[in-house]
């Protein structure tokens, strides 16, 4: 590559190469794309990367220079700030050593007035102590004869229990006996009812029976009688023989029997026949006088029968009304059992759940020892706040009742920041405060601190402090609390910051930058107040954080007091709940049992009912009625049958004895024969009325027997038997249930008349008990006077202890020196740690003196000779609080002048670390500003190279440009001035960054751009960049392939005379198709297909030898 670059041969340029594509897209080349081309010719773009890197390593040490000088900018900030901090911590020192000099002072004072005071206390306690004394003594003697005679009370009434315990047994016992007895009676008196009542159906059933057999004798007596009557009737025909009218003679009547044997036998079949039929029709009339006898004895029965059924009905009117006020009462029974069953139920279960709840409280008080972590005291204050919220409405309660942590493990954290406000009680205002502690002061309730919410100061929390980052939140934001103790959780809390962990909070207050001092509680409870000092593992802080817990406790303790009340009172209502339900339920089930009486009365009446109305008339009645017509029907048919029959033997007879009767003188023979038909007609009416007679009578005789009256009249008697045999054991339960009930009863009036005996006996007892209680009260008042005037100088005494204490702790924290005679100021936190923070001064049962030992406290004693004797001779409470407001007035306003001020006092040590940061960042700022200039000279001079070579050709080029195209472009007829061509660079100093812009004129038009021109114009002006490209660093040789495809023959001709005269700088190959070519040309080759060696071929052809105007060395 390099020898072809020695020859000026250059591959990426191909400045010796020359296509048909390559002509329009170099004159439509892009600005930078043509600039790309002229590094490639001029050789500055072999500089590009060597350009770049040091154009790079210039960036970066000008970058690397700029970031020392900043960091030097800073540190010369830092050192001007940290310089007016020191100067800021040294005034602020000066204000706080001039504030401790005069804390020191007032907090001396305060010692001084507070020992003044306790020993004033202490002196009234001693005197009062001796008539505690003597009150005592009193209180003493008294309770011992009070006791005495309890315990004697005590005695008897544990006699009166057990007659309690033996009359509610006997009681028990008569209450099981009342009930049976009671039934009973009831199934006696119903037992009674039901004998009665078989005794009245017995009567009627032997009077029934009476009826019964007079019937029965009186059918048969008339039956007796018919029978007779008949024979007699039948022996008189048979006497009295026939009674025809017409005589015959014998001849006429041997004729007459002559014809009558022929009729006869004529008629004998007919004869057959008619007999057949009046049978028939007998049978059918007799039946049918059976029938009627039937129905006549069917309708008296039915009318008996409906008599007994109207007593029955009746009886079961009477019996329905005793059953509907039975239902009645039953259901008013019912009702009252329900309702006592459902406030059995209800009340039982009531005391077994609060059975239960009162079970499951005393465990869970167990478990957290509750009754052994409350003392007397507290329960009495706890009362006593109880009965300050009755009594004065504006007491809200105690502030750790009134909120409670979000979460259990911030506990201690708050426990700290509220420290004695926690047991503080918020009120509405001053005035109930006041009342409050009047009330307390009487009752000895103890001492409590209270917050009124009408007259107390607290800020609201900054809302920057709740942006702080990290798990800092106010203290506020982690109790949960209501609105209306907002300025109470306020003035509690402050603006104090609650954090996780102690590095958090040891950041946030002496972190750098930090702008305002904030106070800080970490959760395990070590503070940092906005002092600077930091104190942790307070004795005590664990007891008491552990009340939060306590309050639910509390809780528990007031739910076992209802649960006590509520079982207390259900004990008593449920006994008698269950003697009304018991009570309830015996006269619900003998109410039950008459009505089921009254049922099965009921049910006998009116099967008696139906037996009785059995419907004979639809039924027996109906049936008989159908037998009498079927028989009636029966003997009609007969009888028209025996009617046509007889005429039919009528006709043959009178064919038979026609000449007889004419010779006889008569119509027919019937008329001789009717007198004696007639009579035999007669005679057997009769007796088929005796026979009829006979067989009704008959039919009502086997009626009557078969109605089996006597039957019942055993029946009735049998029950009568069952009843009373059951009366008999029923009588007997009763008298032996009387005589269990009359035992009992006259045992419970013993036991009762025994019991009052005993009252009357306890009673008087219990009266010398409540004199003997006057005495121990009366003592008692007088040891609770001498106790509480006592109590108030030891309350006081306690109060201005407890005050030192707390004036000692804050000097041991504050750490401010209070000067001593002896003992240590550490001995103070060491005492705390032994006593708990509301340890009172108990008074000994054997000794109420109190020694001078309370004067002191942890072996500490104070010097009080810095204060001056006018100070120290001060008696009055006035001139007292007059220079303690001094002292107050001074420290507030050094308070003020320090809180306006925000000091670092680390500022001197940190300005010293700022003066060495500084010196040794001037040492690299330095090295880093030699490195910078270095390399931008590197970067300079390769940039002044890499412009020579680009410059050189640049200018080289656009000086042959217009040249060349205005020889490509001249006219030679006219001899007109060709085009103009140039080039523009976007950039004079750093051209190779920016474009190179190329733009022709083609001769006689005005400008455009070269995206406007035609083809053969951009061909043109292509190749005048080429050729004046390649007059810059020229080739051997120069191949163009096609060039001449865009171009008409003028254009064509004026290329190829342009290259045939410079043909002697170069040699020129042309591709080309057009034959303006060949005749400049110095030689040809043809190309072509040789079709004997199936591949191409080419043929030259010299053409110097042919043109005499070319040299033969061309």
């Amino acid at each position: 590559m390099q020898r072809l670059k020695d020859i000026n041969i250059i591959s990426k340029a191909r400045n010796f190469l020359v296509f048909q594509g390559d002509v329009e897209s170099l004159a439509s080349k892009q600005p930078k794309d043509l600039t790309l081309l002229f590094e490639q010719i001029s050789g500055s773009g072999a500089m590009k990367p060597d350009y770049e890197n040091a154009q790079v390593e210039k960036e970066k040490a000008e970058e690397e220079l700029k970031d020392f000088y900043q960091r030097r900018k800073g540190i010369n900030s830092e050192k001007k700030q940290f310089k007016e901090q020191k100067d800021e911590a040294d005034k602020f020192q000066k204000l706080t050593n001039n504030r401790d000099q005069i804390e020191v002072q007032y907090f001396l004072f305060q010692l001084w007035d507070i020992q003044r005071q306790m020993k004033g206390s202490l002196n009234m306690a001693n005197l009062l102590g001796k008539d505690v004394e003597i009150a005592k003594a009193e209180q003493t003697k008294a309770e011992e004869q009070e006791r005495s005679r309890r315990r004697a009370l005590a005695k008897e009434q544990s006699q009166l229990v057990k007659f309690d315990d033996q009359i509610r047994d006997k009681n028990r016992e008569l209450k099981k006996v009342r009930p049976k007895r009671t039934k009973i009676l009831q199934q006696l008196e119903h037992c009674k009812k039901k004998i009665e009542e078989e005794r009245a159906h017995l009567q009627q059933a032997e009077r029934d029976v009476s009826k019964q057999e007079a019937t029965v004798d009186k059918l048969e007596r008339d039956i007796k009688d018919i029978a007779r009557r008949k024979n007699k009737y039948e022996a008189e025909i048979t006497g009295e023989g026939g009674s025809a009218d017409i005589t015959l003679a014998t001849a006429q009547l041997e004729q007459y029997n002559k014809l009558k044997s022929t009729s006869k036998n004529q008629t004998m079949a007919l004869q057959s026949k008619i007999d057949e039929v009046q049978r028939t029709m007998r049978i059918a009339t007799e039946n049918l006088s059976r029938e009627e006898g039937k129905l006549s004895q069917f309708c008296k029965t039915r009318d008996a029968q409906e008599s007994r059924a109207k007593n029955f009905e009746l009886r079961r009117e009477k019996l329905a009304a005793q059953m509907k006020e039975q239902e009645v009462k039953v259901l008013e029974l019912t009702d009252q059992v329900t309702a006592h069953s459902k406030t059995h139920s209800r009340d039982s279960t009531k005391l077994e759940n609060a059975r239960a709840q009162l079970t499951k409280i005393d465990g869970q008080l167990r478990e957290a020892k509750a009754d052994k972590n409350e003392s007397e005291r507290d329960r009495k204050f706890l009362e006593c706040l109880e009965e300050m919220k009755r009594l004065f409405p504006g007491v809200k309660g105690r502030l750790m009742d009134l909120c409670s942590p979000t979460h259990k493990r911030f506990n201690a954290a708050i426990t700290v920041v509220m420290g004695k406000n926690m047991d503080a009680i918020v009120v509405d205002t001053v005035e109930t405060a006041k009342s409050c502690m009047q009330y307390l002061k009487v009752q000895k309730g103890g001492v409590a601190t209270f917050i009124p919410l009408q007259t107390i100061e607290g800020k609201p929390v900054d809302e920057r402090l709740r942006n702080l980052g990290g798990t800092k939140r106010p203290v506020v934001d982690v109790i949960k609390y209501s609105a209306d103790i907002t300025r109470a959780i306020e003035f509690a809390c402050g603006a104090a910051i609650v954090c996780d962990t102690l590095q958090e909070a040891k950041a946030l207050c002496f972190g750098k930058g930090r702008a305002s001092k904030h106070k800080c509680v970490t959760i395990d409870g070590t503070l940092i107040r906005r002092s600077g000092v930091m104190t942790g593992g307070l004795t005590g802080v664990e007891s008491r954080a552990a009340k939060w817990e306590q309050k639910a406790i509390d809780e528990l303790k007031r739910e076992r007091i209802q649960y006590q009340r509520d079982v207390t009172a259900l004990q008593s209502s449920v006994p008698s709940v269950e003697r009304s339900l018991d009570e309830a339920k015996s006269q619900l089930a003998a109410a039950k049992q008459r009505l089921s009486q009254f049922q099965q009365d009921m049910e006998i009446t009116t099967m008696n009912i139906n037996k009785l109305s059995a419907k004979v008339e639809e039924k027996e009645i109906t049936q008989i009625e159908d037998e009498i017509n079927k028989y009636s029907q029966a003997a009609a048919k007969a009888k028209e049958k025996v009617t046509v029959l007889e005429r039919e033997r009528d006709a043959v007879v009178d064919q038979v004895f026609a000449e007889f009767c004419a010779s006889v003188g008569i119509n027919n023979i019937r008329d001789y024969e009717g007198t004696e038909i007639k009579v035999q007609r007669e005679r057997a009416r009769k007796l088929l009325e005796f026979d009829s007679h006979i067989s009704r009578l008959q039919s009502s005789l086997e009626f009557e027997k078969s109605r089996l009256v006597s039957s019942q009249v055993r029946i009735a008697k049998k029950a009568i038997a069952a009843l009373q045999e059951e009366f008999g054991l029923l009588e007997t339960q009763s008298i032996t249930l009387s005589e269990s009930m009359t035992a009992i009863e006259e045992k419970l009036a013993t036991l009762i008349n025994d019991q009052n005996q005993f009252k009357t006996k306890v009673d008087e007892i219990d009266v010398s008990v409540r004199e003997l209680k006057k005495q121990v009260n009366s003592a008692s008042d007088h040891l609770n006077s001498a106790q509480q005037k006592m109590a108030s100088k030891l309350n006081d005494l306690k109060q201005a202890r407890s005050k030192r204490r707390s004036l000692l702790m804050a000097c041991l924290v504050e750490e401010i020196e209070i000067p001593l005679k002896k003992g240590k100021m550490e001995n103070v936190a060491l005492a705390g740690m032994n006593t708990s923070a509301d340890d009172t001064m108990d008074v000994d049962e054997r000794d109420v003196s109190v020694s001078e030992d309370v004067l002191t406290d942890a072996g500490i004693e104070i010097n009080f000779d810095e204060l001056s004797d006018e100070i120290r001779s001060l008696e009055d409470p006035s001139d007292v609080a007059s220079v303690m407001a001094q002292y107050t007035e001074k420290l507030k306003k050094i308070a003020s002048k320090i809180d306006n001020m925000a000091p670092n006092m680390k500022a001197v040590e940190k300005l010293d670390g700022v003066r060495k940061r500084l010196k040794a960042i001037e040492v690299e700022f330095d090295a880093a500003r030699e490195r910078a200039e270095k390399a931008d000279s590197q970067f300079r001079a390769m940039q002044k190279k890499r412009f020579q070579l680009f410059d050189k050709a640049y200018t080289h080029i656009s000086g042959q440009i217009d040249t060349i195209y205005k020889e490509l472009t001249r006219n030679v007829k006219s001899r007109a001035p060709g085009g103009t061509a140039y080039l523009t660079l976007e950039s004079n100093e750093e051209p190779y960054l920016y474009g190179i812009k190329y733009n022709t004129m083609p001769p006689s038009k005005r400008f455009r751009d070269m995206e406007q021109l035609s083809g053969g114009e951009k061909t043109v002006a292509a190749l005048a960049l080429l050729f004046a490209i390649h007059s810059f660093r020229p080739s051997p040789f120069f191949i163009m392939d096609e060039i001449d495809a865009a171009l008409d023959a003028v254009n064509v001709h004026k290329v190829a005379t342009y290259i045939k005269q410079r043909s002697g700088d170069f040699q020129c190959i042309v591709i080309s198709l057009k034959d303006s070519f060949y005749d400049k040309a110095d030689g040809i080759v043809g190309i072509y297909r040789d079709k004997a060696l199936e591949a191409s071929n080419s043929l030259t052809l010299d053409l110097r030898p042919y043109d005499d105007t070319i040299p033969s060395q061309g």
